[in-house]
């Protein structure tokens, strides 16, 4: 390993490191060459990582890739690698359930006591002498005006509050000292109860979310998974500064933490793991390299020999890390490195660009008794894909532009390609929602920003498990919530739900004129009614009758109202 260190003018150290086998350490898909993690006043910019190199040669060894040989496919014996799904369809409920219903599932009331336990705590430590008292309402009450920003999406938070551009749905339940002060204090672990691993040096980096994150991850786990899963990376977009930050060049979100995640091709996700620089491996699992254990950890919650098709890209991929997915009962397909596939020699791109667009080659091995297909395709430039269960055929055709002759032309693609591109997109399409209405409050706290993403996460996946439960019962798709209406009725029965009403600040007033002033108002709006969560799941659903005065009342046909506890309630009865 050759190391270089430079100093620029700045005084920011900038060190080089260069691997000679794998290029393993790309924290980016397909795109980033060079990942820069940022531990305080220094800047690691990693070619390739030696831990990765190391580990893939033993891995080749024990696997015995010095000796692969590769044939075409038509001189293999055994052509046919596809094996059906054996796993169960999710059961289905009667009908499609509340929205808040789907959102408890995930994110339950046992994450909120703990939150409220650890905040309680936190705020004893930084003043014994003044305790906060926050209470499992006021938590939901906080995440609930979180999700209300996230939608309104006004540049600073003060602006909820402020009289020209207050918003009701924040400001009435919540006043911004009390908001203010939550923030400051809400915690979710114990500071005193550090989280360390086996070794003694090496200590949780996530400690300051851990609780809630494994219990969240458990929740994920619970979710019916489909039979076509796919494992990508996402970023959280983050700008301060952290040892965990990473920054990638050519990604939209150059800064930020970067998740790792197992979901299926409509977005709805099961496994997610948060990146944290060198990990201990875990004993039952085989060790494939840094990279490869990522897979292998997140579809340790697939059930084996169910054959479960899994899809991942070139980062991840390695023919020993498909080759263990496949002892499991997992078949595979992804994208990979031509430098990862040993002793396979392809057509050179040059040549198969004289061929023309959607030329093909493929090639197949066995290692230990796992047959793997190579495929070389050309498009606008060449990829290689390999597979457990995927051929070349049958091949279709797609459209393409040509430059040259500018019109669409016809291009044949494999079928692993089609196979690859179909399930592939789930991650991407997880990030496109969160983006939609993104919880972007600033804070100092670094962990603040992981677990407002965490908060995002949760309610993409609760409306995608309803999305899911409505395309079961066959629901038109202008009946269904869109992902605002669902994510505005999980913030107002946050903000509602078993909660009396605000308290009107300063003192009572018995004065008979200002009565008679409230009488003479104009009539104003009818308001919309809660969510049905609120209105039919509160204690306080059940009011009192008061009697009223024929002068009051504009019809005289009205002796009696029932008022409720709830905002903006009130049925009149004649």
């Amino acid at each position: 390993m050759n190391t270089k260190s430079h100093r620029n003018n700045i005084g920011i150290t900038i060190r080089r490191i260069s691997g000679n086998r794998f290029d393993d350490s790309l924290l980016d898909s397909e795109s980033d060459e060079d990942v820069i993690v940022f531990p305080r006043r220094r800047i690691n910019v990693i070619d390739s990582d030696e831990e990765f190199s190391t580990q893939f040669s033993s891995d080749e060894e024990d696997a015995g890739l010095q000796k692969i040989v590769w044939q075409p496919l038509s001189q293999t014996n055994n052509n046919s690698c596809y094996r059906p799904w054996k796993g169960n369809c999710p059961n289905v409920p009667e009908a499609p359930r509340s929205p808040m219903t789907y959102f408890r599932q995930l994110f339950d009331k046992e994450i909120i006591s703990n939150i409220v336990d650890y905040t309680n705590i936190y705020a004893l430590q930084c003043d014994p002498a003044k305790s906060i008292a926050v209470s499992v309402n006021e938590i939901e009450q906080f995440f609930g005006c979180y999700f209300f920003m996230s939608i309104y999406g006004l540049p600073r938070a003060e602006m909820y509050w402020n009289s020209k551009t207050r918003v009701s749905a924040v400001a009435d339940t919540m006043s911004r000292t009390r908001w203010r002060e939550i923030k400051s204090k809400i915690h979710f672990s114990r500071n005193l109860q550090a989280n360390a691993t086996n070794n003694a040096e090496v200590t949780d980096s996530l400690q300051k979310i851990r609780p809630i994150l494994d219990k969240l991850v458990k929740n994920f786990n619970c979710i019916p998974m489909s039979e076509h899963v796919c494992v990508d990376e996402q970023v959280i977009p983050f700008k301060g500064r952290h040892r965990l930050q990473n920054y990638m060049p050519k990604k939209p979100k150059k800064w930020g933490y970067k998740p790792f995640l197992l979901c299926d091709s409509s977005g709805l996700i099961y496994n997610f793991e948060i990146y944290t620089g060198k990990v201990i491996h875990d004993p039952e699992l085989p060790n494939v390299g840094s990279s490869g254990n990522v897979v292998l950890r997140l579809a340790k919650i697939i059930p084996k020999q169910l054959f479960y098709k899994i899809c991942f890209d070139n980062w991840f991929s390695t023919l020993p890390l498909v080759t263990e997915l496949e002892n499991l009962g997992i078949q595979s397909v992804a994208t990979v490195r031509s430098n990862r596939l040993k002793n396979c020699e392809f057509s050179s791109d040059k040549v198969m660009k004289t061929k023309g667009r959607g030329s093909y080659e493929i090639l197949s091995t066995s290692i230990d008794r796992v047959t793997i297909n190579a495929v070389k395709w050309y498009d606008n430039k060449a990829v290689h894909l390999m597979s457990t269960f995927c051929e070349v055929e049958p091949v279709d055709i797609v459209k393409r532009w040509d430059k040259k002759i500018n019109r669409m032309i016809d291009v044949q693609r494999p079928n692993i390609v089609k196979t690859y591109n179909k399930h592939m997109g789930g991650v991407d399409l997880v990030d496109s929602l969160i983006a939609l209405y993104r919880i972007k409050i600033r804070s100092k706290k670094w962990y603040h920003r992981i677990m407002f993403h965490l908060l995002d996460l949760t309610m993409v996946n609760a409306w995608l498990l309803y999305k899911q439960d409505c395309s079961s019962h066959s629901v038109s798709p202008g009946r269904q919530y869109s992902l605002l209406k669902f994510k505005t009725d999980v913030a107002s029965c946050l903000c509602q739900e078993h909660k009396g009403t605000q308290k009107e600040r300063g003192r009572p007033t018995s004065n008979e004129v200002y009565k008679q002033l409230q009488n003479k108002r104009k009539k104003r709006p009818n308001t919309t009614l809660p969510v049905e969560d609120v209105r039919k799941k509160m204690k306080w659903h059940i009011g009192q009758f008061f009697r009223i005065t024929e002068d009051v009342a504009k019809s005289p046909n009205v002796k009696e109202f029932l008022k409720l506890n709830v905002p903006n309630v009130m049925f009149i009865y004649v």
